[in-house]
């Protein structure tokens, strides 16, 4: 029958029509559970790259502590010992007082009898220990304003032209230079074929030793002045912008972001799993290991607002803080490490705090006029003052065990070498005391 035909063909069209439309239910289904896995997967592995170290973890062998003849580093090593492992020490007596065309605003690298020291505005000078005569001079395209460093028979440093330079230990000839946009006003560390710095564009550069190319680039939210230290494959450093970070030193990723409050200009020191910052009249100890949680630094303000109004329970401590410790007066210098203690100089003091009960140990204060951070051998810390006087302290007790005047204005830490204490015035004379 005609009308049982086109039934039977509306039937099946019907169900013809509703198979296609199950097909493809299910494939939107089985489309949709797709991207969502993926999306889920990428969210699992982008979470697990930044914030673990399952993935591109640290590189645990790289340290910016100095090995024989070299100087890889800030203040030498990540104690901030300004010693270059001399075996024995200075007692008090004038050697010689070489005089120079250096101003010494930073502390000279003293290395295979040469002391290597800024000049007067662009300058780097190479000179003579026995006369202080100059074996080269170089002139960069600007200031230089922090210390160099030396490894591989290469010196390292930054001008205010926004230059990395790398210089022939024995000739002063460029290797090769690295140009930022700003000023570089940060001593490198260098670890691992890397050399890493802050500049002034808000960024922190590690560029490769051999030829000076770009490895990777981070920017910060300010100046970064002061100078890294790298322990187990870690970068650390503070910014102007009130922030201490910590970076993964294979690829920069932004490991830790602790906030300090006011601006850090001074290279943090570090042992074991610890880095030791200060930034205005605290001292702070931070694990090196530690991580910002998801959202911390944007999270953390509400959090805490809500709290007050008892509408959420308390949010976690601040991420890495290990402890802090508050002075009276205004921290003026970088900490410096010794076995027991942390030294800092704050205006006219050093004082010594106990690196376990986090209590002070001892003060020196020298009334009225400013102290360098010191320089440590043999439990003895070395000091210089504003008024020209060396002291040597007792590292344990803060007992003076020889003071000597010289009578010139001393800025810049003093360094230990060959047996020797060199510390340089702002007047160009540079004094080794044996």
């Amino acid at each position: 029958m005609p009308e049982l035909l086109i039934v039977d063909q509306l039937i099946a069209h019907r169900l013809k029509c509703q198979n296609e439309r199950e097909f493809f239910r299910r494939r939107r289904r089985i489309n949709a559970a797709i991207i969502l896995s993926g999306l889920l997967a990428l969210l699992v592995l982008t979470s697990v790259y930044f914030f673990t170290d399952l993935l591109f973890g640290p590189v645990k062998s790289l340290n910016s502590d100095s090995g024989q003849g070299e100087w890889v580093v800030f203040a030498h090593d990540s104690s901030h010992s300004n010693n270059a492992g001399s075996p024995s020490f200075p007692f008090g007596r004038i050697k010689s007082v070489l005089s120079t065309k250096a101003d010494f605003v930073s502390s000279p690298v003293v290395n295979n009898k040469i002391i290597y020291a800024t000049g007067t505005y662009s300058t780097m000078y190479a000179l003579a220990e026995q006369t202080g005569k100059s074996i080269w001079a170089f002139e960069a395209g600007g200031w230089i304003q922090s210390a160099p460093t030396i490894h591989a028979e290469t010196l390292y440093f930054g001008a205010n032209d926004g230059r990395m330079y790398a210089l022939d230990v024995k000739n002063g000839e460029p290797k090769w230079t690295f140009k930022a946009p700003y000023a570089i006003k940060s001593s490198p560390a260098i670890a691992g074929g890397l050399v890493v710095f802050g500049a002034a564009d808000n960024c922190i550069y590690a560029i490769r030793e051999k030829d000076g190319k770009k490895v990777w680039q981070t920017s910060v939210e300010n100046w970064i002045v002061a100078s890294p230290v790298i322990i187990n494959g870690i970068v650390c450093v503070g910014s102007w912008d009130g922030y201490l970070y910590t970076f993964n030193a294979r690829d920069g990723r932004v490991r830790l972001k602790l906030n300090m409050r006011t601006a850090i200009t001074t290279s943090p020191a570090a042992r074991n799993s610890l880095f030791y910052s200060v930034a205005g009249h605290w001292l702070y100890a931070v694990n090196s290991s530690s991580r910002n949680w998801p959202g911390e630094i944007a999270l953390t303000p509400y959090w805490q607002t809500i709290y007050l109004y008892g509408l959420a329970p308390e949010p976690p401590g601040t991420s890495g803080l290990n402890w802090s410790l508050f002075f009276q007066d205004r921290i003026t210098g970088y900490p410096v490490l010794t076995d027991t203690d942390i030294i800092i100089s704050n205006g006219d003091k050093l004082t010594a705090v106990d690196i376990n009960e986090h209590a002070s140990r001892w003060t020196f204060q020298k009334q009225g006029t400013l102290l360098t951070p010191p320089a440590i051998a043999d439990r003895t810390a070395y000091t210089g003052s504003a008024d020209g006087y060396i002291y040597a302290l007792d590292a344990s007790t803060g007992d003076i065990k020889w003071s000597l005047y010289i009578g010139e204005n001393i800025t810049a830490s003093p360094v230990i070498a060959d047996g020797n204490l060199y510390i340089g015035t702002s007047s160009g004379n540079l004094y080794i005391i044996e």
